[in-house]
């Protein structure tokens, strides 16, 4: 999910090199959805920042975000950072 086109040639290419299956959504790929939360509970993981990534974590995904440098959000990180 991007609305960056900086960040949509990174994970593309990051996708390809490890022959990663990737589906995109988002302002940067004119894809949109209306159901977000329920279009994306029929994947694994989802490459997001900010906004895009905490809706991804809310339905449960592990979402591998900016910060990915730091770390990935998961189910299990968002409720240690809650507690």
């Amino acid at each position: 999910m991007t609305k960056n086109f900086d960040h949509q040639a990174a994970v593309r290419q990051a996708c390809a090199k490890n022959g990663i299956e990737l589906d995109e959504l988002g302002p940067a790929t004119g894809r949109f959805s209306h159901q977000l939360e329920q279009d994306l509970l029929g994947y694994d993981i989802v490459f997001a920042t900010a906004r895009m990534a905490i809706e991804a974590a809310a339905v449960g995904l592990s979402s591998a975000t900016h910060a990915a440098l730091r770390g990935c959000s998961t189910p299990q990180t968002c409720r240690r950072g809650a507690e």
